[in-house]
């Protein structure tokens, strides 16, 4: 009986080809390579937490990005509303797109930080005021045209004329109230130590 058949385990060349069950020590080895259990599901809350405030932060920036162009609308439709000749047919639809601006920015309303969901709010009501302010405008001048003339083809020219027209001037005044909230809203308030050093500049300024 030749060496290869009397011991099985041992290659002609003297290499061990032992197959047998893996040992205690390869398994402990095995296992050690895989971080502990605490460990991967601390990983897990932390990548869902900073994907949660990628998703706030990316909702604040639309929505303020939005509210930022309403107001724009907003403040530009109030300096044309103030003018007696202003075209209300033209600052309705402007308004109507304005108001939607800022609904679509309140959409975010549920994420938003409580500065930024002041703001827009205050906005938002001071744009529907503006805009039932011209509609109000504009079915009065357009039920004084008809009462005025039965004619349709009149009606239709004193209409369009009426468009141009404007604002009475208590409605102007409404409108002048409007512009203040809204500046109230938007300018902020200088702080105190930039008006002290405003103030130590001025002081420190010789007249040579």
């Amino acid at each position: 009986m030749s060496e290869a058949e009397k011991n099985p385990t041992t290659s002609t060349d003297g290499v061990s080809t032992t197959f047998g069950p893996i040992s205690s020590g390869q398994q402990n080895s095995s296992s050690a390579h895989r971080a502990p259990l605490p460990l991967r599901i601390g990983v897990a809350v932390i990548a869902a937490l900073l994907l949660v405030v990628g998703v706030v932060a990316a909702c604040n920036a639309l929505a303020l990005n939005t509210y930022n162009q309403a107001t724009q609308n907003l403040t530009s439709n109030i300096s044309a509303a103030k003018k007696s000749t202003a075209d209300l047919s033209k600052l309705k639809a402007s308004q109507e797109q304005t108001d939607s601006q800022y609904a679509d920015a309140q959409a975010f309303s549920a994420v938003l930080l409580p500065s930024a969901k002041s703001s827009i709010q205050q906005n938002a009501a001071t744009s529907k005021e503006l805009t039932a302010l011209i509609d109000k405008a504009l079915k009065e001048q357009q039920s004084s045209s008809k009462s005025s003339d039965g004619s349709e083809a009149e009606t239709d020219k004193k209409s369009n004329s009426s468009e141009t027209s404007g604002l009475s001037q208590e409605e102007r005044e409404k409108v002048q109230e409007l512009l203040k909230q809204n500046q109230a809203t938007q300018t902020p308030s200088p702080s105190a130590s930039s008006s002290s050093s405003n103030t130590s500049t001025n002081e420190n300024v010789k007249p040579w």
